[in-house]
């Protein structure tokens, strides 16, 4: 099934509408054409894969593929093997489809909501925040439409200011040490007396 025919199929199943555009609007492949250009230029990745023991990429975005720095469609699905199992890290997946799975079958809306690494063509690490749905659709079959956000640099930012903050509490506590030191020396000291001077 080619990506053009299945964007068009998503598109009537989310408005359920003719595609004879007789009423003056556009035609369905008109729309599918505005909708797919609007889905590849959304900030961030966009996947939709089946929702079966397969786990095909049915679609991924422009953005998914340059995260994982691939330079069209084609590569992308050689590179991850046509499948959502190829997206995650190896050492993640288990975790990933667990709860992916666990979410989905407690959630009213089948939603989902993980964090995992892949490793991109060039073998650089990535850290990705996935946010999920399934759907059931007789027309498309059961599928998952997947956001996905490359949060490495927010992460390494996030770790570097823990890093940062971290020995400003060692200097403190060296501070508080070297007072209570202080005090030990000093006979006649007096609470607030260093504070004073």
């Amino acid at each position: 099934m080619g990506t053009d025919n299945l964007v068009e199929r998503i598109w009537h199943c989310i408005n359920r509408q003719s595609s004879d555009g007789d009423d003056g609007s556009m035609k369905l492949s008109e729309i599918s054409d505005e909708f797919k250009n609007f889905i590849d230029e959304i900030p961030g990745g966009f996947l939709v894969y089946r929702a079966d023991e397969s786990e095909e990429i049915v679609y991924a975005n422009r953005a998914l593929i340059r995260i994982f720095g691939c330079n069209n469609m084609q590569e992308f699905l050689k590179y991850t093997g046509n499948s959502f199992k190829g997206i995650v890290h190896p050492e993640d997946l288990g975790e990933v489809e667990a709860s992916i799975r666990y979410q989905i079958e407690h959630s009213a809306d089948q939603i989902d909501s993980v964090e995992y690494r892949i490793i991109d063509v060039n073998g650089n690490v990535h850290r990705i925040d996935d946010y999920g749905r399934l759907i059931r659709s007789e027309v498309l079959g059961d599928i998952f439409y997947v956001f996905l956000t490359d949060v490495t640099e927010k992460t390494e930012r996030l770790r570097n200011e823990r890093y940062a903050y971290k020995p400003q509490q060692g200097k403190r506590g060296a501070s508080q040490k070297n007072n209570k030191e202080i005090r030990r020396r000093t006979p006649d000291y007096k609470p607030g007396a260093l504070a004073q001077a």
